[in-house]
């Protein structure tokens, strides 16, 4: 792999042929400068070769000593992040907006007849056309430009962004800071997303946003979707006080203490002025929507088990139908339980006795987790879509010992969460 031979010497001619191999392979011809750097004997490495499940991606050896603005980040976490939520939906047309190495690109190729991968930065742009060609795949459409200029009056499925949104007073590498206030580039593809999306297509992207003083940042984050048409969930991952935040990115930025003084100190200035006391992560998705009013829906994020694209493509859905169903109408459907899920009792034991406490649990996906007593999870384990909730409302009542009168409002109230979180799907 490039990434293990930084530097090597008096083989030179072994490495060119090594990496002749690799860049033949894309069809690309090797040269000196963009791959490596080739002197005499004395090779050393400038891009690294990264894995991702069957997929290889070359990008820019990470040298904080001299940040370079044009910088090709690898697969860092955030891509992913972000690669694990994607919506697997089947897209005729999908749009990966700042492709950067362009992994966000080739997951999207496996679903997706044609992919249109966008950045403004030239040598990402040329690093992800080689990526594609590496791992066979020839249905991108490479564009350069800013944000969807390239794209301007083209329609897709799916849009997937993992945008430069880190929160800082001057821009270093065009992969992560974006030159604009605060969260204004988050913003600005929100607002500017849904012209862009077919009715039914979904948006996603990763955001970093301010939570100003004496502000609710829930509020200010739903003014983002206002006249958007669209529906939006936005899953928040944590929040970092700013000074938790500058330190933690200004130590992969300045190598030296007393740079990293300096940045530290200029950062925290920043966050004075603008008034910002913490800074929220989360990934947010959009769902264009010919609803007459349409929905905004902020929670914590849960742990991801793996894959969680369908959880969240059925928590659309199962929002929507909350949306038109009143509780009567409520009642007279019928639901099934999800198939990934496990029942837990957990005993707590002290001198007063022993406490059983019963909770449901998601193995895989969004892996959120209710708690209930052992009436509600036998009715969950029971619904297999055959029969109309009204029924269950009448055998949970009995198995509680209650009326089903004084019973149903607080039946109906579970049930609306259960099915909110995904434990029942609609049938």
């Amino acid at each position: 792999m490039l990434k293990n031979c930084r530097c090597i010497r008096n083989d030179g001619r072994r490495f060119r042929s090594i990496c002749g191999v690799l860049v033949g392979k894309a069809g690309c011809r090797f040269s000196s400068g963009y791959f490596c750097h080739v002197n005499g004997c004395d090779v050393m490495a400038t891009v690294e070769l990264c894995p991702y499940g069957s997929l290889v991606v070359a990008a820019d050896w990470s040298d904080e000593t001299q940040p370079n603005l044009h910088q090709v980040m690898g697969i860092a976490a955030s891509s992913r992040t972000l690669a694990q939520a994607i919506i697997p939906c089947h897209s005729h047309v999908t749009l990966d907006l700042g492709t950067g190495c362009g992994i966000l690109a080739l997951l999207a190729a496996a679903h997706s007849e044609q992919v249109v991968a966008v950045d403004s930065n030239p040598r990402a742009l040329r690093m992800a056309r080689f990526n594609a060609l590496l791992n066979g795949t020839t249905d991108i459409e490479f564009l350069e430009g800013n944000l969807f200029e390239p794209v301007r009056g083209r329609q897709f499925d799916l849009i997937v962004c993992n945008p430069p949104f880190v929160i800082a007073p001057q821009q270093i590498y065009l992969h992560s800071h974006s030159g604009m206030p605060l969260d204004r580039l988050c913003e600005t593809i929100v607002r500017t997303a849904p012209v862009f999306m077919r009715q039914g297509g979904y948006c996603q992207l990763l955001c970093n946003w301010v939570q100003l003083a004496g502000a609710d940042w829930r509020a200010r984050l739903e003014t983002w979707f206002d006249g958007s048409g669209c529906d939006a969930w936005i899953l928040h991952s944590h929040s970092e006080e700013v000074a938790d935040y500058a330190s933690n990115r200004i130590s992969n930025l300045a190598p030296v203490a007393a740079q990293r003084e300096k940045q530290f100190n200029t950062w925290m200035d920043y966050y004075e002025r603008e008034r910002v006391e913490a800074i929220g992560f989360g990934l947010v998705t959009m769902r264009r929507s010919n609803r007459s009013s349409n929905w905004f829906r902020c929670e914590s994020w849960p742990e991801m088990v793996g894959p969680c694209g369908d959880a969240i493509e059925r928590g659309f859905v199962a929002r929507n139908f909350l949306e038109d169903h009143g509780d009567r109408d409520l009642l007279e459907t019928r639901v099934r339980h999800a198939p990934n899920l496990q029942w837990r009792q957990d005993h707590d034991i002290s001198d007063l006795g022993t406490a059983v406490h019963s909770s449901l649990h998601f193995t895989s996906g969004l892996a959120y987790t209710a708690k209930m007593d052992s009436a509600i999870v036998k009715f969950v384990s029971r619904c297999a879509g055959d029969r109309p909730l009204s029924e269950y409302l009448r055998e949970t009542a009995a198995i509680s010992g209650e009326d089903v009168c004084q019973f149903s409002p607080r039946f109906v109230k579970v049930v609306r969460r259960l099915i909110e979180l995904g434990f029942l799907l609609p049938v």
